[in-house]
């Protein structure tokens, strides 16, 4: 089942190509067997000339105030992970040309412009999934300037072709961009509790008087097991007289 990507398009009031745009979108990811299916979820001109001409040099991840000032107010709030913004300026100052994909934390969206050919819009979209880097081949969809390309429809190198088709969102990156919600507050270190102090465990005083009681017993001379030694005397003189006597009855 193909995956959905909803787009929200804004563009100048009076503009009517963005539909172009789509459909090369959606042409190109086929061509890569992408298995992404491109959905317009909300489309809607703006007057009042804030899209005219947009500053967004340098393209980074981190968009410039302006950019950053018009994907707060024109973008959708809340947007899901499988949701773009697609804003149409009617011309981009500064050094870049036909588009930037430059995501405000908690929206991801491109900036193209009216004047670029429709496959720049497949190119900023396939940035989202490839990273901000481009390709020195010309016939290659990354190639830096869209309107030079030599191949329609263009081609992606192996592990292009295998990053569209994973799916996985590559731009913002985790943490990068803007952010429009309110700061959070300073943390606070936390004070660390010094542990009690450890009570001091007194020894019986038994026990060291059941161990001298010990020792006591143990150095004391032990009676001997043959009785006194005037006994002993006697044994030996009697033993002494018995033997001579034997050897006479051997004889």
């Amino acid at each position: 089942m193909a995956r959905i990507v909803r787009l929200h398009l804004r563009y100048p009031q009076g503009w009517t190509r963005a539909p172009e745009f789509v459909e090369k979108l959606q042409q190109v990811f086929d061509v890569f067997q992408a298995d992404v299916s491109f959905i317009v979820a909300s489309s809607a001109g703006v007057a009042g000339g804030r899209l005219t001409s947009v500053n967004a040099d340098p393209c980074t991840t981190a968009p410039t105030a302006e950019v950053a000032a018009l994907f707060r107010d024109l973008a959708p709030a809340g947007m899901a992970d499988d949701e773009i913004a697609v804003l149409f300026a009617a011309g981009l100052s500064g050094s870049v040309r036909w588009g930037c994909a430059q995501c405000p934390q908690g929206r991801r969206g491109v900036l193209v412009s009216c004047l670029a050919p429709p496959i720049a819009l497949a190119h900023e979209v396939a940035h989202l999934y490839l990273g901000p880097g481009h390709d020195a081949d010309s016939s290659n969809l990354m190639f830096a300037d869209s309107a030079a390309l030599s191949m329609d429809p263009p081609i992606l190198l192996a592990t292009q072709i295998a990053a569209l088709q994973g799916g996985t969102w590559v731009l913002p990156p985790p943490g990068g961009g803007l952010v429009f919600t309110a700061a959070p507050p300073p943390k606070t270190r936390a004070r660390r509790k010094r542990p009690a102090p450890a009570k001091k465990t007194r020894r019986k005083k038994t026990k060291k008087k059941t161990a001298v009681r010990r020792n006591r017993t143990a150095t004391k001379k032990q009676k001997p097991r043959h009785g006194t030694t005037k006994t002993r005397r006697l044994k030996r003189r009697r033993a002494a007289k018995a033997r001579p006597k034997r050897a006479r009855k051997r004889r």
